[in-house]
């Protein structure tokens, strides 16, 4: 079995310190990547036995490194397993089988909702490892199974109050060209903390506000108008370009939506050009002339729209021609899968080209690492998100960041027009 390198001189505490359990069989292995990872300040505890592995001992785990292929023992079982247990902590996949047979396990994990961080090939620098340990996903708040979860109704509540309030968290990411990383706009996105629940995944959010009548509209509108005033905001402080709003398709196909959306973003200072509509493939290829009407209205409403989540099943994009779409979202999982297989990069390299020659804007999400951010440029990308420019941040601290990249001469500039 390979074995991990010696431990090389990490300034200890590099990123956030993590707490991690190592399952593997290779004794010698375990033992140079925990020194290693110990080394970098985290908490480390390694183990052949997978029956070490229990809810107990994964509620005070932030990470495990699961070795696939072991002797005696089917790391796929492990994994599967773990679809049966409240799993706080995040899985990296490790294994010297087949890059196709790793990716499949990952992909199979996340489809179980395993939170799967990522997966590296034997034999592997460490530097990997603690590149995955440092990004954006493993930044991502861990919810303990110890802790007590609002129930869905106490969400909704929240959720309610925080609308009546004017407290929702609305926070920003923004968009950069992968060359010189000039700013070309940002992502509206919802907080992690919320008031009167601490913190919760936008996700549960969402879930929550749909178990409501009219709830999730009411949230989205109260979305769609602290995006416009926040774009407006950074629009004031020299920053140039349009924010991106993810829409849900039943207030998209509402009668009079269009005017609505319009009225609602010239209301906070912003012309609808100004605004992008993030709708996921499955929204939009599994609706009815509906949806392909409403598309059409917000367009001519001057709206751009984009097509988020592309990558996750390919069997729709011969619908793509049909779609008055402006810009497409490459998902971070296919952004992910392409550091490792070559299968990967090539449906990445060939999903930009195809939005090129569609005449789109292409935008790659999840981009968390210079190496991602060199693939993706050398791909063609326009627009890079993710945690290698920044995570999601508070609309002061946004304006913030690109103030002092500008103060300090850093080559973060403003990208020219975005294009309709």
């Amino acid at each position: 079995m390979p074995q991990a390198a010696a431990p090389p001189k990490v300034p200890p505490g590099r990123g956030k310190l993590r707490r991690i359990l190592i399952l593997d069989d290779d004794a010698a292995f375990r033992e140079d990547l925990a020194e290693y990872l110990t080394f970098a300040g985290h908490t480390v505890s390694h183990t052949s036995d997978p029956t070490d592995v229990t809810p107990r001992s994964l509620c005070d785990t932030d990470i495990l490194l699961l070795d696939l292929n072991m002797p005696g023992v089917d790391g796929v079982d492990v994994l599967r397993n773990l679809c049966r247990c409240v799993l706080s902590a995040q899985v990296v996949l490790i294994s010297g089988s087949d890059k196709d047979v790793i990716e499949a396990a990952a992909e199979a994990g996340r489809m179980s909702n395993i939170r799967i961080l990522g997966t590296l090939h034997k034999p592997f620098d460490p530097e990997e490892l603690l590149t995955l340990i440092g990004g954006e996903a493993a930044e991502a708040s861990i919810h303990h199974a110890t802790a007590r979860a609002p129930s869905v109704s106490q969400v909704a509540e929240a959720v309610e109050a925080a609308i009546a309030g004017g407290t929702v968290p609305v926070m920003f990411q923004p968009k950069c060209r992968p060359g010189d990383r000039a700013f070309g706009g940002a992502e509206a996105l919802l907080g992690d903390v919320w008031p009167g629940l601490g913190r919760i995944s936008p996700s549960a959010i969402i879930e929550a506000a749909g178990t409501m009548p009219g709830l999730l509209r009411r949230l989205t509108l109260e979305v769609v108008e602290r995006a416009a005033r926040g774009g407006a905001a950074w629009r004031a402080a020299g920053l140039d370009g349009p924010v991106s709003i993810n829409m849900t398709l039943d207030l998209l196909t509402e009668p009079r939506a269009p005017a609505l959306l319009a009225e609602t973003v010239r209301a906070a200072g912003l012309a609808p050009s100004d605004v992008i509509l993030e709708l996921t493939e499955d929204a939009i290829y599994d609706s009815s002339s509906d949806a392909l009407m409403a598309l059409a209205q917000v367009r001519m409403a001057g709206f751009g729209v984009a097509l988020d989540d592309v990558g996750q099943r390919q069997s729709g994009l011969l619908q793509l021609a049909r779609l008055p779409i402006t810009e497409l979202k490459i998902d971070r999982a296919l952004v992910v899968q392409s550091r490792g297989t070559e299968k990967s990069r090539s449906i990445l390299e060939a999903l930009i080209e195809l939005g090129h020659r569609l005449g789109l804007k292409v935008v790659a999400e999840g981009v968390e690492t210079e190496e991602d951010l060199s693939r993706v440029k050398a791909m063609g990308v326009d627009l890079v998100q993710g945690f290698v420019i920044s995570r999601k941040l508070a609309l002061a601290e946004f304006i913030a960041m690109f103030k002092e990249w500008r103060q300090s001469g850093a080559t973060i500039t403003v990208a020219g027009p975005e294009k309709a």
